[in-house]
């Protein structure tokens, strides 16, 4: 027998509405997007200020990271007797914390500060999705893709907040490590006064008799999702350097490159998220998974066969456009689950998303290291090619269970 693709009782979705509660959530998940970006400018401008100290900064990054796992393997017991009402704001005034004592002096402070990043951002992203996807059940895939995109957009704009901040004579650049304690005292008397859904109970009678365990479907797609974070992030964080190095693209064009790619990637959360009103979750992903497998074999193929660079750069922007909509949709299909699983089931969707970050950037600076960049990116390329088999396995499931 097949293993059942949802454990949610099936119900017609009601009709798509966003209110009070869904658009405070975007905002707050904007508010935990910009406070997290401002972990690479930060490198970047603390190592022009100190080069010798370039490969210890380099550490905050694993050190956030490991905040995330932090998150995602104790929240759910330790965050068991607090409420969300009282867990979001309290987790939002640690991240902006966290932000603002990256710009300490002192090393051992601002490894501090990373992890509180990492650690606060996702019980609040946690908290947030988990209660977005309670509230709106069968159209969770809408609000999750909805908030992927605010949230995105927030994100590119600490970059520029802190460029600018670094141009302000008698500021420089650690003053914009300000600015998200002070988006958060704009919106904070909203945090608190908006009514938000609180946890299911475990004894939901809604829910299946699964002794409170998560269903291997659920499984599946934390797979399916942990391969497709892990294979973007290891072209976020490479991508630059696989188009100077392999490509033969100036570094200053490069790092542009790059830079559209994410602007791509937030046209692409967007396109997939109006989609998802129309077409099942798995359709989606096999879709999602084949651009970006398109995407990123052509990259490495006319890499090595020494194309003209726009070439490559067209691959990169498939690759982008395929990519940006995985996790939001695997997110959302994982999720599908009773009130009383959702804040368990976001702790080990925010755990796999953090080993991702962590491990294959990691594994692509090794083996770049060993064999080369252009070699190197055989890795994303054979996870990407996991991804389409594994949304293609979960696509032929769905469709036989409709049959």
């Amino acid at each position: 027998m097949g293993v059942a693709l949802s454990v949610e009782q099936k119900t017609a979705a009601p009709p798509w509405a966003r209110d009070r509660f869904t658009l405070t959530a975007y905002l707050a998940l904007g508010f935990f997007m910009l406070s997290r970006s401002v972990l690479a400018p930060f490198i970047a401008y603390r190592s022009a200020e100190d080069p010798g100290a370039a490969g210890l900064l380099g550490v905050h990054v694993t050190i956030a990271a490991a905040g995330i796992i932090a998150a995602g393997m104790f929240w759910n017991r330790l965050g068991a007797g607090y409420s969300r009402r009282t867990t979001v704001p309290v987790a939002a005034l640690l991240l902006a914390l966290g932000a603002l004592g990256l710009g300490a002096t002192v090393l051992a402070v601002s490894f501090a500060a990373a992890f509180l990043l990492g650690a606060a951002g996702s019980v609040l992203n946690i908290t947030l999705q988990s209660a977005l996807s309670d509230r709106h059940g069968a159209n969770r895939r809408i609000a999750l893709g909805e908030a992927a995109v605010v949230s995105s957009l927030f994100g590119a704009l600490a970059p520029f907040a802190i460029a600018a901040c670094s141009r302000v004579p008698f500021l420089g650049w650690r003053s914009g490590l300000v600015l998200p304690l002070l988006l958060l005292a704009c919106f904070l008397p909203l945090l608190r006064t908006t009514p938000m859904p609180e946890k299911g109970s475990h004894q939901d009678p809604d829910a299946p008799r699964h002794g409170g365990n998560l269903p291997r479907v659920f499984r599946a797609w934390v797979g399916l999702l942990f391969l497709c974070s892990a294979t973007e992030w290891a072209v976020i964080y490479w991508g630059a350097s696989f188009l100077h190095g392999a490509a033969g693209i100036p570094v200053q064009w490069a790092t542009m490159a790059l830079g559209l790619f994410l602007g791509v990637e937030i046209l692409g959360k967007a396109l997939w998220s109006f989609l998802s009103r129309r077409a099942p979750v798995e359709r989606l992903m096999t879709a999602c998974t084949l651009a970006a497998l398109l995407g990123i074999t052509a990259l490495i193929v006319s890499a090595r066969s020494g194309w003209p660079p726009v070439v490559p750069l067209a691959a990169l922007m498939v690759f982008g456009f395929g990519i940006s909509g995985t996790t939001q949709l695997a997110t959302a299909a994982a999720l599908a689950l009773p009130r009383s699983l959702s804040t368990l089931a976001m702790s080990r969707v925010s755990l796999a998303a953090g080993l991702s970050v962590v491990l294959f950037p990691l594994l692509l600076g090794l083996a770049a290291q060993t064999a080369g960049i252009t070699d190197a990116f055989f890795i994303p390329a054979a996870t990407c090619l996991l991804a389409v088999a594994a949304s293609a396995v979960l696509g032929f499931r769905a469709g036989r269970k409709h049959d």
